[in-house]
């Protein structure tokens, strides 16, 4: 970018300007009875934001026709499907460690038969 200190006062007039344009495109939609929902316009399209995390708008979906129970609806699907997800890799990450426990004793077998070879 620029040199910040090059800048002239009219240059950072607009740079500020520009930026408060695209803060205000990004929010879509706020909901006065929901504070904590909002629909924002990110690099990838408009998505739903409710208590700090993200969810996705399913496409052929008109952000600016959802209402607050559309959104939370969202929400709530896509809530459920995150904890089925996590489940699946928690359950994962166990297997993992039931083989690699499973490895270390075959390696420690392996070894106590290489030293009464030698002896």
């Amino acid at each position: 970018g620029a040199d910040p200190l090059a800048l002239t006062l009219d240059e950072a007039i607009q740079l500020i300007l520009a930026k408060r344009e695209a803060d205000a495109k990004r929010h879509l939609k706020a909901f006065p009875e929901e504070p904590e929902l909002e629909i924002l316009n990110g690099r990838w399209g408009p998505y739903i934001v409710y208590k700090g995390s993200n969810y996705r708008i399913p496409k052929g979906t008109q952000p600016e026709d959802l209402t607050a129970a559309d959104c939370l609806r969202l929400v709530e699907q896509q809530g459920i499907k995150e904890t089925r997800a996590k489940r699946t890799a928690h359950t994962s990450a166990q297997n993992t460690a039931t083989k690699a426990k499973g490895t270390t004793k075959a390696k420690a077998k392996t070894g106590t038969k290489d030293k009464a070879t030698k002896s």
